[in-house]
């Protein structure tokens, strides 16, 4: 009995964390030939713009400690930073789906900044900003103005890449009669094709429907309702079955309470009714709680 309960309440744990799991992001510690303050402040820059443009209901920005922590400790995180070039390693050791760095090094006398951003799964670069400042100054705005745009690359959605307008082809089985030569000695047919591609090619490509857009939102809308009724229905099925277990034992209790012999002490007495009361509630509880649930599944599932 109390391994199906467990399984039921992993299964339980498992629907919740479905429901409602976000992606993480982690901005690592800048590197570079700046001091230990200047990179600690491009680090807050970076986490700045992420917060800024990525939502908090779907993504989850590490705290830095976090990140540090899950690398080994800061020791460790610089002995992997010299080791690797690739972020997307450090990236799968802290544990992340998406991962970003800043970095700055020498340019003759300026300095370059590099910023990065990976999807740790697939290890493609999903966005980059690259720049050339005179002095430290001039970093930081730098960085409003051009790492936000990084980080949009997260949320924005995949685009095929666009084609090029396509050049309509000749028929070149029109019959001969088609080519008729007007009094200037130009082929009319000619001209007339010359035309149309130049009218075919002055035209910018159509604009997506907005309600396509709206569509694929209410799509997502649905799916995260789904998982959410999903969760609720797992939660009230687990505690009615925990309710029926625990009626079962107030069962077993009234019989052992019946059981109990004349020679038996008051206080034998008292635990046992204690014990069955308890029981009850519990199972009172759960049947109340469990019913909630369901009824609140059902209605994500109706409404939703």
């Amino acid at each position: 009995m109390g391994g199906a309960l467990k399984k039921l309440f992993c299964l339980l744990a498992f629907a919740f964390s479905a429901a409602f799991a976000t992606q993480t992001v982690a901005v690592l510690p800048s590197d570079g030939v700046l001091s230990n303050d200047e990179n600690e402040l491009l680090t807050d820059k970076m986490r700045e713009a992420a917060l800024k443009v990525l939502p908090v209901s779907k993504f989850t920005l590490l705290k830095q400690d976090v990140v540090v922590k899950r690398l080994g400790g800061m020791e460790t995180y610089i002995k992997e930073c010299s080791e690797t070039s690739c972020i997307v390693s450090l990236g799968k050791k802290a544990q992340v789906d998406y991962v970003a760095q800043c970095r700055v090094g020498n340019l003759g006398s300026k300095l370059r900044i590099t910023v990065e951003l990976y999807e740790v799964s697939t290890g493609g670069l999903l966005g980059m900003f690259s720049d050339v400042s005179e002095d430290f100054d001039k970093l930081p705005s730098l960085m409003d103005k051009h790492v936000p745009d990084v980080f949009m690359n997260i949320t924005a959605p995949r685009q095929e890449a666009s084609a090029a307008p396509v050049t309509p082809v000749a028929d070149t089985t029109a019959p001969p009669s088609a080519e008729k030569k007007d009094s200037t000695g130009l082929e009319s047919a000619t001209a007339l094709e010359k035309a149309i591609e130049a009218e075919l090619g002055s035209k910018a490509p159509e604009k997506i429907d907005p309600q396509v857009k709206t569509e694929e939102s209410r799509i997502l809308s649905l799916s995260k309702s789904f998982w959410v009724a999903l969760a609720l229905d797992i939660a009230g099925a687990v505690l009615i079955t925990y309710g029926y277990l625990k009626d079962k034992e107030v069962v077993d209790m009234h019989d052992e309470y019946r059981s109990l012999g004349e020679q038996s002490q008051n206080s034998d007495f008292g635990d046992a009714w204690q014990k069955i009361d308890d029981a009850q509630t519990m199972r009172n509880t759960s049947y109340i709680v469990g019913g909630t649930f369901l009824a609140a599944g059902v209605g994500v599932h109706i409404w939703f």
